[in-house]
């Protein structure tokens, strides 16, 4: 009985990817301890919808790409203080000092925290798409060419220290339960708006942040520049100037206006960052003078719109500045020529990618996506054993999808044969009666890859046209 009432409950979490929450629901979290863990309970159903999504039309997906974006998911939720997000480890230290304006749960009080959630995520997502070197947190999930369910996953891992203070600003007048229970809801809303297979849905368009509307926003096509940052709700955009709807006659391409080509995790979380902070201000003109001349200039370029060059016209929104024209410097779309980043990899070490993922997803939800998670208790040295092998076995699959060989080789061997040695000489180590037969299983299949002579880095590559 308990078993099919686990069930039920679990079936019933699917609500909360669409915010199908009623406000009395609240009306019972005293402290933040008492608020369902609605990140953990909705992940389950992502990965249901993403395979769901592959089967309806794999042409969508390529392995490379989806890896990338579910190991991109898993750096962010590596980043938790105390099994939390930072705004929500922070907000009740925060709410502390500056609460002025308590109000009691209810239908009002769930509106009014609803609304504010909302335009908070509207100016922080805004800020880190304009604000200069904010980008850096943040363009990692622009990074895909492809717009599917698992783009939705693939987040900056550093994304919520730029966040972080439009966030507490709540705090003024919101509860640290309410914050987090809406901030939870708000995140999970907006996945399911990340894929092709929903049209544009009539009058919703005005209120509701769609698909349709957030094709938009991913997209590198000049009209869909800087456009569409809410979360769930859209009129935040119509009210500050930044709406655009798809255009069915010029259809969105994804990606960054420069592809990144890579699928190297460390490069596409970090790139970004090094460009605005150590080469953008020091870039030269023709003639070898200095593009931002004199190091205030250097200083404000690192917070200026990321369009700005010389000569770009800007104005203030809010903290920061914003380009006037952000169509200014976005190159058309040439659909003859529009080639989503792919290197094909042989099918044994496809097979060889899909055995180290699968392993990563099950240590991974036994451990930080687990509602009863482990790692919230943790000592140092078991947090390190598993941050150690989540995070080396992402940073490997980026050298096998971009063909560097033979350093893929030697890196993975060296990975797995520190992962099988560790978990033999400290058995004590949560999971490590998993991870040791897994690297011993490993190292054997990496092994048939190099005598077959089948090791990624010798295939040649095999683009293939965008499918829009």
């Amino acid at each position: 009985m308990s078993g099919i009432l686990s069930t039920f409950r679990n079936v019933t979490d699917a609500r909360y990817l669409f915010y199908m929450v009623a406000p009395w629901e609240f009306s019972n979290f005293e402290k933040p301890e008492d608020v369902p863990p609605y990140l953990e309970a909705g992940a389950p159903w992502m990965m249901l919808l993403i395979l769901a999504e592959m089967f309806i039309d794999i042409e969508r997906y390529q392995l490379n790409d989806t890896v990338t974006s579910i190991c991109a998911g898993l750096c962010s939720m590596t980043v938790k203080f105390g099994g939390k997000f930072l705004s929500a480890a922070l907000f009740p230290i925060v709410w502390q000092h500056i609460n002025i304006v308590n109000m009691e749960p209810g239908f009002l009080a769930f509106i009014i925290n609803f609304l504010a959630q909302d335009l908070a995520y509207y100016l922080g997502h805004r800020c880190i798409h304009e604000a200069g070197w904010f980008w850096g947190f943040h363009s990692m999930h622009h990074s895909s060419e492809r717009y599917n369910f698992s783009t939705a996953i693939r987040q900056g891992a550093l994304q919520d220290f730029a966040m972080v203070f439009f966030d507490l600003g709540l705090a003024v007048f919101v509860s640290p339960t309410s914050f987090i229970a809406h901030k939870s809801l708000n995140i999970l809303y907006q996945f399911w708006i990340h894929t092709e297979l929903v049209p544009p849905l009539g009058p919703l368009e005005y209120v509701l942040n769609t698909p349709s509307a957030h094709r938009v926003h991913h997209g590198r096509n000049p009209y869909c520049i800087d456009r569409n940052y809410a979360a769930t709700l859209i009129i935040w955009d119509r009210m500050f100037g930044t709406y655009a709807a798809e255009r069915p006659e010029e259809p969105v391409v994804y990606g960054l206006v420069t592809p990144v080509n890579s699928f190297n995790q460390l490069h596409l979380q970090f790139n970004e960052f090094i460009y605005y902070l150590f080469k953008k201000p020091f870039l030269k003109n023709e003639d070898g003078t200095d593009m931002f001349p004199g190091w205030t200039t250097k200083l404000r370029i690192m917070f200026a719109p990321p369009g700005e060059y010389p000569g770009t016209a800007t104005k203030r929104f809010f903290l920061w500045h914003v380009n006037v024209d952000n169509e200014e410097g976005i190159p058309p779309i040439d659909y003859s020529n529009v080639t989503p980043y792919h290197k094909e990899l042989h099918v044994l070490s496809k097979a060889y990618i899909i055995l180290n993922s699968t392993a990563l997803l099950v240590i991974a939800f036994s451990t930080i996506l687990s509602s009863s998670s482990p790692m919230k208790n943790l000592d140092y040295a078991n947090t390190l054993y598993i941050l150690a092998f989540m995070l080396t076995t992402i940073q490997s699959f980026g050298y096998y999808f971009d063909h560097h060989y033979p350093f893929n080789l030697h890196f993975d061997f060296a990975r797995l044969t520190m992962t099988a040695i560790t978990s033999y000489l400290f058995p004590h180590l949560i999971q490590a009666s998993n991870l040791l037969p897994y690297s011993i299983v490993s190292l054997a299949f990496l092994s048939l890859l190099f005598i077959n002579k089948r090791l990624p880095g010798q295939q040649q590559s095999d683009a293939k046209p965008h499918q829009q």
